[in-house]
């Protein structure tokens, strides 16, 4: 049998704060490639038992690769409990003798990224949360919670905005295919929520729209706010009614989106964290991996909470968030714009200007 078991990094790295250790100390292990037979790696988890562990599952070979390690280094750093073992699987290479026996302590499992693995290793570890770092909110059921920052966060966040400033209809204008259809049926599904009813929100499809086409559609236009996926709308801060869109989206790209209007969150501890990451690794955290240190960050503030039995409310990198069972993880997030290639929070704006 192939008991052959790959990690990313040592496990006195995982075990240990970044308080514990000099960050050039953390750069220099964190390079470091080290293999452990099955069996040997089961006899490492034997002898480490701190007072808490968590599994942090994620794709440390193939094509992902690049994500699992930019992931899991937000995770050494967030993680400030030396008492906190984190262990990370590799989910392509994952032993199939492995059970949730085998990590003492367990408080919960990290991972996985990707929706379609989350029941897989769901049936493994029952009986601790597991935080999926998928933004599917299908998941989100007993011990499952999807944390990815997902679409239906920031559309319901959009639709707040919408519905305090008094705007009661959308004008959708999507490029035709699945992934819009699925981002068109969210929105319709949200904004009924909002008091938006069939009339209040126009669907106009498109494979390729001219520019002259934008401008006639602009014309016409009669509902309130717009809500598109592509940055095919020129000069959106010179349209007299918001133009919305998803961070994911926006944030690719700022400097194609100057003016438009999208939900995220920022803090100075998220830029904090940022710059730190960048001074260790020479690279920027993807959202995911800030989402990880939000939940390494929390398990360190609460190692006494049972996450599957009470609401939790919690100071994160990215805002505030509740995590409450059969809801997943829900952030209080603001509307932000793009002002000359930047992100700015609306809501800070409006209160410099009081």
């Amino acid at each position: 049998m192939n008991y052959i078991f790959k990690l990313v990094l040592l496990f006195i790295i995982t075990a240990c704060s970044t308080d514990k250790i000099p960050e050039t100390e953390i750069t220099r292990k964190q390079q470091e490639r080290t293999n452990y037979s099955y069996d040997q790696y089961l006899e490492i988890l034997g002898k480490r038992k701190m007072k808490q562990s968590v599994v942090l599952l994620l794709p440390l070979t193939g094509t992902n690769a690049k994500l699992g390690k930019n992931i899991l280094q937000a995770a050494i750093i967030a993680n400030r409990d030396p008492n906190l073992d984190i262990y990370p699987i590799n989910t392509n290479d994952f032993p199939e003798e492995i059970n949730i026996d085998n990590f003492p302590n367990l408080k919960a499992v990290i991972g996985p990224v990707f929706f379609s693995e989350v029941h897989r290793f769901a049936t493994i570890f029952q009986s601790v949360p597991i935080f999926s770092l998928s933004n599917n909110e299908n998941l989100n059921n007993g011990h499952i919670y999807a944390c990815g920052l997902s679409p239906q966060e920031e559309l319901r966040t959009i639709f707040s905005y919408c519905k305090q400033n008094k705007i009661n209809s959308m004008e959708l204008l999507l490029p035709k295919g699945i992934y819009y259809d699925n981002i068109a049926n969210i929105i319709q599904l949200i904004g009924e929520k909002y008091g938006f009813d069939e009339d209040s929100i126009n669907l106009v499809r498109y494979n390729n729209i001219s520019e002259e086409e934008i401008t006639e559609f602009l014309k016409n236009c009669g509902k309130k706010s717009i809500f598109i996926c592509e940055p095919i709308i020129k000069n959106i801060k010179n349209i007299n009614i918001p133009v919305f869109s998803l961070s994911s989206i926006v944030l690719s790209y700022p400097s194609k989106w100057d003016g438009v209007k999208f939900a995220y969150i920022d803090s100075k501890e998220k830029r904090n964290f940022v710059e730190k990451y960048f001074h260790i690794f020479n690279e920027q955290p993807t959202i995911i991996s800030l989402v990880t240190a939000d939940i390494i960050k929390l398990i360190n503030a609460k190692p006494n909470e049972n996450f599957l039995t009470k609401c939790i409310e919690f100071e994160g990198l990215l805002g505030t968030f509740e995590l409450k069972k059969d809801k997943g993880l829900n952030r209080n997030l603001h509307i932000f714009t793009i002002n000359n290639g930047e992100k700015q929070d609306i809501e800070l704006m409006e209160e410099d200007i009081l």
